[in-house]
């Protein structure tokens, strides 16, 4: 029997084609897209989960308590971990990572192996490797990073560099110029899966004897936003308890008075998506994954809904086969598996049809995601067992219902062929599926558009300084180089197509941040809350083009004596005006700094936080980055000329360049992302949408084939029965975009509320999204109706 049910399927498969191959391929796509999203946000799900202890792992970071709500650094004080270390005996390890940007590591008595590792270069502690089990080849990393000037590189930059790992060992690296350092261990490469990919670790005993670190070593007052701290416990419980013996932590050391300062415990379940800026991770909002693993969930059900759609539309033309089958005593419950059995037989062949599509969707994806990302089903037992569920949910979802009407056919009236109407209620449930299918997809459209319009948001928002055509360089600051700092900006000034430079710790708006608490012109204690520090000469304000509100700006001068606050800190402050805030002065660590000017506010970090009181003053010890604006015209020879400039006042460095606005337009990756995934699954899921409309239409055009007939001979025109059918299947898109619309409107507002500023939702977002979806389904609606109409009413109206 089964045999002769698998003979029947294939023979049915095969003489219906067309349906065989809307079905499969509606099915495949839909499994494609639910199997793929699986993937990535079982991948995004599995960051650092590797480490055996991973839930006793915690990042402590700083939290700042205004009236207005917490704010959250991944920063720390420097002096903190060595006080975790006294005062929490019940901590294992505590762990101090400090990230470093744009580093350049020489290889000594090579002059051509020269290079900058923009990111993952890290000073770190002993306690790190016993925290984050990461493997080592060579070396003992309780050896290797608690003495001055070691250095340990991955597998990969050892070859890279050295021909092989085992000739890197031993030999000397010179970074930035400056520190010298010892190969003295090997790293395996990171897994993809972790938020630590470093490439090189240096031992932190080297950072705290150096000149940047030396002075905030024992500053309590200072957060760095690179100097991160993370610490192991005995058991997760332990957690509470830590917990609030930190409240009282930071008072102890920073002072009885401080009302504000507080630190936290973040495990590091959270790290992968914290909105917390971090040196270490990209982070990826559990907003987002929820999104998208629901995006995946809905369009597997489009793609069912599809399926059953199409197939009861079809089923209409085996009636006779279903009475014959039923005559020579087959039950319904035989016919209702051997539909079943057609199903799975169809399912299985869009399975493995969605695989080919999932290696087309992998390099789509990992450009989109900005991050590879494997879409293989065997990867894991996990993604096997997933995937075994899905085929089997989609057999049973989209086959069950079919099978249940098919094998309800009376026998007489199929042996008559006299099926050419079911219930209403058959018709309602399919209207209410295709209602359904439009709904989610115009509701996807609707959400891709505002993810869109988020990002354009972020890119054309005034930022309070201007971004374009500025080109920052990294500066060396070894003392060698510092001596040239003079030369190489005025000889770039001199330059045609170069209209300012500046030199600064940071640009107007970064990732990281550098703040500290402080004391308000006669004030005795600290300020409720900390200021944000930039250090930068003169030229910084012409070149960025930031404007003052009040006063003047500051003096040339190498290090502070008076600062520019900007309008924020005015209003922190409770001050009538701008201008109130001229001549007084701000205590911070005990040097007494006078305010001579008052910044219009700027953005300094992404759209998604508030603006911080912010203070600007000289301090040329600090200068990190030189910033060029550069005039309209040949951008080329400009950059050639700044290079070679570039190169003859620092020959010992490597010349690397970034354009601002790339940069700021790098904080969002995410939403971008975002958009371009939504972009690629709504369109998908208005095809699947379409392919279920185009079933429902089929099966009204089969059910009411002798009304249009006797319509026609009863001198009806074509286009009156055409807009008859128009005329429901509008209705049902319009339903659906309703339903689309209030939904995508509350969970779209839902997902701005994420953001400090955002945009808003416009009319037209929706307009264009049901017109598009009129015109589409009428599309859709004519390519069966006008076949219907077209055909011979002598024929439909022929008794069987």
């Amino acid at each position: 029997m089964l045999v002769n049910y698998f003979r029947t399927a294939i023979r049915n498969l095969a003489k219906n084609k067309t349906f065989t191959l809307i079905n499969t391929i509606g099915l495949a796509l839909g499994m494609a897209c639910g199997l793929g999203i699986f993937m990535i946000v079982h991948y995004e799900n599995s960051f650092d989960n590797f480490h055996p202890n991973n839930k006793n792992i915690y990042r402590v970071v700083s939290d700042i308590r205004y009236p207005e709500g917490n704010q959250y650094q991944s920063g720390v004080p420097f002096p903190l971990p060595a006080a975790l270390r006294t005062d929490f005996p019940q901590i294992k390890h505590v762990a101090s990572v400090f990230g470093n940007l744009n580093s350049q590591l020489e290889i000594v008595n090579s002059t051509e192996k020269k290079f900058i590792l923009k990111s993952g270069v890290y000073y770190a502690n002993p306690d790190f490797f016993r925290i984050f089990h990461f493997k080592w080849l060579l070396g003992d990393p309780s050896v290797v990073l608690s003495q001055p000037n070691k250095i340990a590189l991955t597998k990969s930059l050892a070859e890279q560099y050295f021909g092989t790992w085992q000739q890197a060992t031993g030999k000397i690296i010179k970074k930035d110029n400056a520190e010298l350092l010892e190969v003295a261990g090997i790293l395996e490469n990171p897994p993809g899966n972790t938020d630590f990919q470093f490439q090189a670790v240096i031992s932190y005993p080297t950072l705290e004897k150096g000149a940047f670190a030396r002075p905030i070593l024992n500053n309590w007052f200072r957060i760095v936003g690179s100097e991160q701290c993370f610490i192991e416990l005995a058991a997760p419980s332990d957690a509470i308890s830590v917990s609030r013996q930190l409240l009282s932590l930071r008072p102890k050391y920073f002072g009885a008075d401080d009302k504000n300062d507080y630190l936290s415990l973040q495990p590091l379940s959270d790290l992968h998506y914290s909105q917390v800026y971090s040196n270490f991770n990209y982070s990826m909002a559990r907003s987002t994954i929820r999104s998208l693993a629901i995006t995946g969930l809905f369009l597997l059900i489009l793609a069912c809904i599809n399926f059953i759609n199409l197939a009861t539309a079809q089923a209409v033309k085996r009636s006779r086969e279903v009475g014959i089958r039923k005559v020579l005593g087959s039950s319904r419950a035989q016919l209702a598996l051997q539909f079943l059995g057609e199903t799975s037989l169809i399912v299985l062949l869009a399975a493995a049809l969605s695989v080919s599509v999932l290696n087309l969707l992998e390099p789509v994806a990992q450009n989109l995601l900005g991050h590879p990302v494997a879409m293989n089903p065997f990867q894991s037992g996990t993604t096997i067992l997933f995937t075994v569920l899905v085929i089997i949910s989609v057999t049973l979802l989209s086959g069950f219902y079919p099978a249940l009407i098919v094998s309800g056919y009376r026998p007489i009236e199929a042996i008559k062929n006299k099926i050419t109407r079911v219930s209403a209620a058959g018709i309602s449930l399919r209207r209410v599926l295709v209602v359904f299918q439009f709904a989610v997809a115009q509701a996807l459209i609707i959400s891709t558009l505002v993810v869109i319009s988020q990002v354009r948001f972020y890119s054309n928002t005034d930022l309070g300084f201007n971004k374009q055509a500025v080109v920052t360089v990294s500066i060396p600051r070894d003392s060698m180089a510092r001596a040239h700092w003079e030369l190489f900006t005025r000889e770039l000034r001199r330059q045609h197509g170069i209209a300012s430079v500046s030199l600064s710790f940071a640009t107007p708006a970064s990732q990281g941040s550098h703040t500290a608490s402080f004391r308000f012109n006669q004030n005795v204690k600290d300020e409720a809350f900390e200021l944000n520090i930039k250090t930068a000469d003169t030229a910084y304000f012409q070149t960025y083009q930031l404007q003052l509100a009040a006063g003047k700006y500051y003096e040339a001068a190498d290090s502070a004596r008076e600062i520019l606050v900007n309008e924020t800190f005015v209003k922190k402050e409770g001050l009538a005006s701008n201008r109130d805030a001229i001549d007084k002065y701000i205590m911070l660590d005990d040097k007494k700094l006078m305010i001579c000017g008052v910044l219009k506010d700027f953005h300094q970090a992404s759209l998604r936080t508030a603006i911080d009181p912010l203070a600007i003053m000289p301090d040329a010890g600090s200068y990190r980055v030189a910033n060029i604006k550069l005039q309209a015209g040949n951008i080329t020879n400009t950059m050639q000329s700044l290079q070679q400039i570039y190169s003859s006042s620092f020959p010992d460095n490597v010349f690397e360049y970034n354009f601002l606005d790339e940069t700021i337009d790098r904080f969002y990756n995410q939403e971008q992302h975002l958009a371009g995934l939504f972009k690629v699954f709504a369109g998908i899921g208005i095809f699947i949408s379409c392919i279920g409309l185009y079933g429902l239409v089929l099966f009204m055009t089969v059910q009411r084939v002798k009304e249009i007939g006797l319509r026609k001979v009863l001198g009806a025109s074509g286009l009156s029965i055409v807009l008859l059918f128009f005329k429901e299947f509008i209705g049902l898109i319009s339903i659906a975009f309703i339903i689309a619309s209030i939904l995508s409107r509350y969970y779209m507002e839902e997902w701005l509320k994420n953001f400090t500023y955002h945009t808003t939702l416009s009319v037209w977002m929706f307009a264009v999204v049901g017109i598009a979806s009129l015109l589409i389904a009428i599309g859709t609606v004519s390519i069966q109706t006008i076949k219907a109409v077209l055909a011979n009413p002598v024929k439909s109206l022929r008794m069987d």
